[in-house]
């Protein structure tokens, strides 16, 4: 990550030494967002409000909705949901005039991922079921497994266990296929967090352990010991190391 930090802001200074404001503004934003991705997030917030104005100076619908895009991103690294939410909702307005309905279910996901994380989740659950048959449509795997990932927050923090399970699992096969190690972990976290509540301790069991493994091999080291403070719970895991998975 420090790597492409170093690469983004090689692009900015090329770009700068150029008279072309749309070269700027990405340069900018894809600085923006690789600063809040190692969590240097008040310079990265920084570059982010000046691809912003760059971008309503150019005055170009792409590149404001790139832009709140990315500003949807920083502020979900940050935990600031309320923030992400209205972000994503900017980036969905656009999304949704660009007559690119790939992008505008993207925004949805956004938008009903965070709204979930604030508890709104009836605008959630709307926002991903409408996303989920445009992401199904166009083969959009990422956006699929984001979409379902959502509903079962949704699902578990309502009350309905086995629903959430379902979608988890669901998330689950389509993240492993895309590799995406990241969302593999949380959504273990999640899955077995949904089959504890259903009663299906010994697999929650499994599950957890195995997104222990990922969160310590990622450098996610509060999510792992939270979770293995969750395995503590369970006899079979005392003493099991997080190098391996459970099964």
């Amino acid at each position: 990550m420090r790597n492409h930090v170093e690469a983004c802001r090689t692009a900015l200074n090329a770009a700068l030494s150029q008279n072309d404001p749309t070269l700027q503004c990405d340069a900018h934003r894809f600085l923006g967002e690789a600063l809040c991705g190692i969590g240097r997030h008040d310079e990265g917030m920084e570059h982010l409000h000046t691809a912003l104005t760059t971008a309503r100076h150019l005055d170009d619908r792409s590149y404001l909705s790139a832009t709140h895009h990315a500003f949807a991103l920083a502020w979900e690294h940050q935990g600031r949901h309320d923030e992400a939410l209205r972000s994503a909702t900017r980036f969905l307005r656009l999304a949704a005039l660009s007559g690119n309905p790939v992008l505008e279910a993207r925004a949805r996901s956004q938008a009903g991922r965070n709204a979930a994380r604030l508890g709104r989740h009836d605008l959630a659950v709307a926002h991903c079921r409408a996303a989920l048959p445009v992401h199904r449509e166009y083969h959009d795997r990422d956006g699929e497994a984001n979409s379902l990932f959502t509903l079962g927050l949704t699902a578990l923090d309502t009350g309905d266990a086995q629903q959430a399970a379902t979608h988890f699992q669901a998330a689950l096969t389509l993240f492993r296929t895309q590799a995406n190690t990241s969302m593999q972990a949380d959504t273990l976290d999640r899955f077995a967090e949904a089959l504890h509540a259903g009663g299906d301790r010994e697999q929650a069991g499994d599950l957890w352990h195995d997104a222990a493994v990922l969160y310590h091999q990622q450098g996610r080291h509060d999510d792992a010991t939270r979770v293995q403070r969750r395995l503590n719970g369970l006899s079979r895991f005392h003493g099991v190391p997080l190098t391996e998975s459970a099964r």
